[in-house]
């Protein structure tokens, strides 16, 4: 009987204090992620790079939409700084990791780029919380 409590209580007492650490940990960490519209009449392949301050492009994605197609919701890791879009073999973009519409000194959680060809600025990348 001795035995039992005896590893009992260290069981009991893991179990209490482990789902506490796990969303002290977990729940800290900002999740970003980027989509992608295609608001034209035509295919396109879009090359999209991502970079932190610390590492040069990280990421590297292409993503073919078909005409006024859209791929929503493509996480990434890591803390974003810059983000570079290509559309098919044209000239790249650039531009910072957006700020969120209601804080400009804090970065938005998700980028959200927008390809219109006939606007004067083919590109425009939003943030949003």
């Amino acid at each position: 009987m001795k035995r039992r409590s005896v590893l009992g209580t260290p069981i009991l007492a893991l179990a209490l204090i482990t789902p506490g650490c796990f969303e002290l940990t977990g729940s800290s960490e900002t999740q970003y992620s980027f989509a992608v519209y295609n608001h034209s009449e035509d295919e396109h392949t879009f090359t999209i790079r991502i970079a932190s301050d610390i590492d040069d492009y990280y990421i590297h994605e292409d993503i073919t939409l078909e005409e006024r197609g859209a791929e929503t919701d493509v996480s990434i890791d890591g803390i974003p700084s810059r983000i570079s879009i290509q559309v098919d073999t044209n000239s790249e973009y650039e531009f910072p990791w957006p700020a969120g519409h209601s804080d400009s000194e804090k970065k938005s959680n998700v980028a959200n780029i927008y390809y219109t060809p006939h606007d004067d600025q083919e590109v425009m990348v939003y943030g949003e919380h």
